[in-house]
């Protein structure tokens, strides 16, 4: 197919304004985070609840809990935290903003260590999402 000179024209300036909507240089390094939902289940696959886990998540007292009433919706640390997701079957991940892939995957790991093993102690198993 060949473009005509109009459809060459529009085409470099949706290309321009597409270019010019992002800075040629940020004026800072980027971070990056990470979000992730994990369902919880029963050793038989069915759902679980996320609200049995909330006293073993906050044992160290290191995660700041955050209720809605008398129902506790996340639980929030400087490195990592967890979240209600819908309904009471998933748990969300999220973990703060870091300089590089390696740091965010350490604070990975540390935050599924922490929800499997109490997850473990529950007899519920957390899965990929």
């Amino acid at each position: 197919m060949t473009l005509t000179d109009a459809q060459r024209a529009a085409l470099a300036a949706l290309t321009a304004r597409f270019d010019g909507a992002f800075p040629q240089r940020s004026g800072q390094w980027r971070r990056v985070g990470r979000e992730s939902e994990h369902p919880v289940v029963t050793p038989d696959g069915q759902a679980g609840d996320i609200n049995d886990l909330w006293p073993i998540l906050g044992e160290g007292g290191d995660l700041k809990i955050k209720r809605e009433g008398e129902l506790v919706v996340s639980m929030e640390g400087e490195e990592y935290g967890y979240c209600a997701e819908v309904g009471r079957g998933t748990i969300e991940v999220i973990l703060s903003p870091s300089d590089d892939l390696v740091d965010l995957e350490r604070k990975y790991l540390v935050a599924m260590e922490r929800l499997v093993r109490a997850a473990d102690a529950k007899g519920l198993r957390v899965l990929g999402y």
